[in-house]
Formats: structure tokens, sequence, C-alpha cells
């Protein structure tokens, strides 16, 4: 297959799972949707939000929280740069509870885009987090559990550029009038 340089189409692949609230079993599944992309020559994977992890209780996310780029043995982040350098393409993972430094204590929710070589291209931590009380009294609130992002990202990919968020973040139409103001 030629490399995606030299075509005139970006091949983008977009897996949806529903998560669960145990990581292996959630790599697992995505492991068997992704092998058959093996031989499809895909440039782009998109995993959704929350991919690797989700249940009812937000803040149990906290114990699956990696610190961003450390990609050691079994970090939910070393899997995406597995799958990034065996496709050759670049793996924009939807979200995962992410400190943006060792010592930080602020927890984000971040999607991060890996590149072919398995490294961090770049991430963006979830500027408008979701917050609900329904009509029975239950409440879903992200902010009990993450902090959210300081500003809008925009990922130079090769194939122009793009604007980066996350689920909610879609609700709120001045961070694309600010990505389409970036070009």
């Amino acid at each position: 297959m030629m490399p995606s340089q030299y075509r005139h189409e970006l091949r983008v692949a977009w897996i949806q799972s529903c998560a669960t609230g145990s990581v292996a079993d959630n790599l697992s599944e995505l492991d068997r949707q992704l092998a058959p992309l093996l031989s499809q020559g895909v440039d782009l994977v998109v995993l959704p939000e929350s991919f690797s992890w989700l249940k009812a209780s937000a803040k149990a996310q906290l114990a699956w929280a990696e610190v961003l780029g450390e990609l050691s043995e079994g970090s939910i982040q070393a899997w995406v740069a597995q799958w990034a350098k065996r496709l050759s393409a670049f793996v924009i993972a939807g979200s995962l509870p992410a400190r943006l430094a060792q010592n930080d204590p602020r927890v984000y929710s971040t999607l991060v885009v890996i590149n072919p070589q398995g490294q961090i291209e770049t991430h963006y931590a979830k500027l408008h987090l979701f917050s609900v009380r329904t009509p029975n009294g239950q409440v879903f609130e992200e902010s009990s559990v993450f902090s959210a992002g300081q500003a809008p990202v925009v990922w130079q990919s090769p194939w122009g550029a793009i604007g980066l968020a996350i689920c909610f973040d879609l609700r709120f139409a001045e961070l694309f009038l600010a990505y389409r103001q970036q070009g």
C-alpha cells in the first residue's frame, strides 16, 4: 500500500465501543476491533471518549489516572502507542484520565494523539465538563472528578489543521469558531 503522503485520500477508521469498568476487557475488545485494520492501510484511527474505562462512578476513574507521556509497561497510553506503531497510523485516543505532570494533583479528561512511531504528538484537556441533575435526582458532574482544560488545541496533522474536542465540547460553538479562526 502506498504511504498516505502519496495518496489523494485520508483513510480513517472510527472505532465504536461500549466501555465497562474493566480496562482489561475494554482493551481486549478494542484489540479485536483493531486487528482487521492491520491489513487495511489506515492513516488515522479514532477511539471514542472513555474508550478504556467507564463506570457509573466517575470518581473511580481517578484510580486509572496516568501521567501524560509516561508510556510505562501496562499503561493505557502504552497500549495506544503500541497500536499506533503496529498500524503505522496516527491514533486519537478519545479520552483517558491523565495528570499533565508528575506532581500535578489535578486529573483531566484528556484526548491524546499518538503518531505512527508511538510518540505523543499532542494532547487536549477537555474544556467543557458535563454536569446535570436528572428529574429523579441523579447527578452526573464531571467537575467532581476532572479539572477543566485551559485552552483549545489545534493539531497540525499531515492533512492539515484539526481542532480537538471531546464529547460535551460539541455544545459550545465558540470553541469551534476559535478553531475556524485558527484555520
